[in-house]
């Protein structure tokens, strides 16, 4: 119990340093003001369904990918303003929905140490620490991905919940899909219809 604690201390402390510190550095990487200006352009002219950039003196349609992070960012403009910690917005919940997914198998007795140890080496990594303070589609990615995985997870092992953890899990891939397109469910399908392949378990699809 002891460790556990102290595993939760140091995971709250992880994620009070890395909302404290959203702000900085500025938005200097091309890939961050890139999709800044697009969800800047978004709020600014009210159009949300085709995302712009500026392109040779012009502002042209973005069409690379799908819009969901732009949204997401967009939205956190209209609602706190433009500036560099409301642009990494989204990563940062991307990475509570992550942190959220993985202390949920907690439920499974288990599970409940490692979800607590896997947590605490999610947010103190120094990739994750930084990706989640960046702009970034992937880490958006990520955080509906480990939603739908624990979803699915949830369908497989508890028949109790199966309606509820299917209908997550279809919104889950539903998100991730329209936040950069076909890999999601390609990062999702594939390992868990090879676990049901595994387990005999196909007729849970």
């Amino acid at each position: 119990m002891i460790k556990i604690h102290l595993s939760l201390l140091c995971l709250t402390i992880c994620l009070l340093a890395r909302a404290a510190t959203l702000q900085y550095p500025a938005l200097s990487d091309p890939t961050e003001a890139r999709y800044a200006f697009i969800a800047l352009e978004m709020a600014l002219s009210g159009d949300w369904v085709v995302p712009k950039v500026p392109w040779k003196g012009a502002i042209e349609p973005y069409l690379g990918k799908p819009p969901l992070h732009f949204w997401l960012t967009a939205a956190s403009f209209e609602l706190l303003g433009m500036d560099e910690w409301t642009t990494r917005l989204p990563s940062f919940f991307a990475l509570l929905l992550m942190c959220g997914s993985l202390l949920y198998v907690r439920r499974s007795p288990e599970l409940q140490d490692s979800a607590v140890s896997a947590t605490v080496i999610l947010v103190s990594s120094a990739l994750m620490f930084f990706m989640a303070g960046a702009s970034i589609i992937d880490v958006t990615l990520s955080g509906f991905i480990a939603v739908a995985c624990t979803a699915g997870y949830t369908c497989i092992t508890n028949s109790h919940e199966r309606y509820r953890a299917g209908t997550i899990f279809a919104l889950a891939l539903g998100l991730s899909f329209l936040t950069k397109g076909p890999i999601a469910l390609a990062l999702v399908g594939l390992p868990a219809f090879s676990w049901l392949i595994i387990t005999r378990q196909l007729s849970l699809l």
